[in-house]
């Protein structure tokens, strides 16, 4: 128990902030980083209210009838438990709400969740819901709903594999049960003050729908629209043009004050509208002409002119994110760690970087596990490697495993700067060390769906942040776990693993750094996929567009990567 309450010490100071997750999403996109953890005895969050929320209850001063937001990205459907990809994941800030969420300082809070209870020895977590909870048609939110949604996503949700393989039972079915209407356990076969992160954000995200939503396989896609319990309700789904919700006026929200994505939450637009403008130009162009009130995702060239305009406020993300070279362990030539690490050395980071960020100050090289800069840093494993450029060794690791001339597929997500530099420093860089390129320029939507099928690429471009930061940040990066992601990394001699799990069990920041050190070792050692660098996000918005509780524009860590993905909270002056 002592052991525990160390471990439990440890984690509660550690800040990290959350994700917006893969493709740029990724996932974010969707992951995440493992928050300070919840006290290991008990909590209790305040009572929910008994009333059912109405639209007067929002300050009239505040009341809008309508948000525009404009995106570069689409969807290509809104199964939340099924993909990291961006256009859905907005969801997942305003429709849906998860167990628990974070709060401002990146620790995890209960949401969903009223109360929870741990047992003497540690082992048994019980939480209770919030009385008279409901989804948007009406239908009672239950305990059962949280089993079934925990079920349903129990292969893809990061913090629910790590939790369950270093700390529970073999069965699923142990460890997690149904007891009541409103309560379900979690079951430890080790204590760990982590318990309550298998609740919270991760790769795929425990949003809580219903049963017919929840009862479908996870790698079937549920179509049509979710059904959540959020503050606000899906409307309205145009496909390639963009979708709309609309302010739920039965919402039931806590009493606590707001903060972060928990506490109590308000909504102040009758109708948000996600508008899909895949050109970056026409973006800003629609943002500078108040056609829109907020643009996501754009380029440097792009955030200059939006910085020099005194009607807009240029938002810079303050947690840098990482591009990463992703590729197909599932089939040669990628298969092969040879080819890996033939192409690791040989890419060109630096040009990839200047292609698809632009202006340095934007930008800066880093191929580490950790975020550069900090305590957490590393160089392990990157010599003769990161920013090598040994083209002619990679050349000649190529014709030596036979694959000059065979033929790699390289998808480029076009309306994404970043991910379209990388590509195509990775098609030039390929051809040079002897491969033929099958180069296909499409969305991001569309490698969402083709990284699905091994036969339908080797390589592509991605990013993530938060789970680099702090010290146990990359036990949630699922793209290092064995079968953990679309990459489908194989961790041959278990190691990996091995290894994450010393890292949650580690109690002093000298024996994390050790720790991650050695995974970067690995990581290089396996060549599971290439760190370009670290960028600093820009989106922009109508300086009249205001948040709760925010004392800047360019508010830090945890209550940005809130602000600019959810709509309540928000309004506009």
């Amino acid at each position: 128990m002592k052991r525990f309450i160390v471990l439990f010490l440890a984690l509660t100071i550690v800040a990290l902030v959350f994700t917006v997750a893969c493709g740029g999403d990724d996932e974010v996109e969707k992951a995440t980083a493992v928050p300070a953890a919840a006290a290991p005895t008990a909590a209790a969050a305040p009572a929910a209210p008994t009333a059912a929320v109405v639209p007067t209850t929002a300050p009239v001063s505040r009341l809008r009838p309508l948000l525009r937001v404009a995106s570069g990205t689409s969807a290509k459907h809104f199964d939340i438990h099924n993909t990291t990809a961006s256009g859905t994941d907005q969801v997942n800030y305003n429709v849906v709400e998860m167990p628990m969420d974070y709060d401002n300082d990146t620790v995890l809070q209960p949401l969903l969740v009223d109360k929870w209870t741990t047992s003497a020895d540690g082992l048994t977590w019980t939480f209770t819901l919030r009385d008279g909870l409901t989804f948007h048609d009406g239908a009672p939110l239950t305990a059962r709903d949280i089993v079934g949604v925990m079920n349903r996503i129990k292969d893809e949700g990061s913090f629910i594999n790590y939790i369950k393989d270093n700390f529970g039972p073999e069965s699923f079915a142990d460890f997690l049960t149904l007891d009541g209407d409103l309560t379900f356990s979690l079951h430890l076969t080790e204590p760990t003050a982590m318990a309550t992160t298998v609740f919270g954000p991760q790769h795929i995200q425990p949003s809580i729908t219903g049963e017919a939503w929840w009862s479908r396989p996870q790698d079937e896609v549920q179509q049509g629209t979710v059904i959540g319990s959020g503050p606000f309700t899906f409307e309205e789904w145009e496909p390639g043009a963009g979708w709309t919700m609309a302010r739920w006026v039965d919402f039931k929200p806590r009493t606590d004050p707001a903060s972060g994505r928990v506490g109590k939450k308000e909504a102040f637009f009758d109708v948000v509208k996600w508008i899909e403008i895949p050109d970056e130009v026409t973006r800003v162009a629609a943002l500078a002409a108040g056609e829109v009130d907020v643009v996501q995702e754009f380029g440097q060239d792009s955030a200059e002119e939006v910085a020099t305009n005194p009607k807009l406020t240029l938002l810079t993300i303050a947690i840098p994110n990482q591009p990463q070279g992703i590729m197909n362990f599932q089939k040669e030539p990628f298969s092969n760690v040879e080819a890996r690490r033939a192409l690791m050395m040989a890419y060109d980071y630096e040009k990839a970087m200047q292609a698809g960020v632009g202006p340095q100050k934007y930008w800066r090289l880093c191929g580490t596990i950790s975020v550069c800069g900090t305590a957490f840093e590393s160089q392990r494993g990157l010599e003769g490697i990161y920013l090598a450029k040994r083209v002619d060794d990679a050349r000649a690791i190529i014709e030596a495993q036979g694959y000059t001339g065979m033929s790699v597929i390289v998808l480029s997500a076009e309306e994404r700067s970043v991910m379209r530099g990388g590509a195509n420093v990775a098609r030039e860089v390929l051809e040079d060390i002897g491969f033929k390129v099958d180069f296909r320029a499409v969305d991001w939507p569309t490698i969402g769906s083709m990284r699905k099928t091994v036969d339908e690429w080797d390589f592509f471009i991605t990013w993530q942040g938060p789970n680099r930061v702090g010290q146990y940040g990359p036990l949630s990066d699922s793209f290092m776990d064995k079968d953990g992601w679309y990459n489908k990394y194989d961790d041959p001699v278990g190691e990996m693993a091995r290894l994450k799990g010393l890292l949650g069990r580690s109690t002093t920041e000298a024996d994390a750094k050790e720790i991650l050190g050695d995974i970067q070792q690995l990581f290089y050692d396996d060549a599971i996929f290439l760190r370009l660098g670290e960028f600093f996000g820009t989106w922009g918005k109508s300086e009249s567009l205001k948040f709760i509780g925010a004392t800047s524009d360019n508010v830090q860590g945890a209550r940005q990567y809130a602000r600019y993905r959810q709509w309540y909270d928000a309004w506009i002056e």
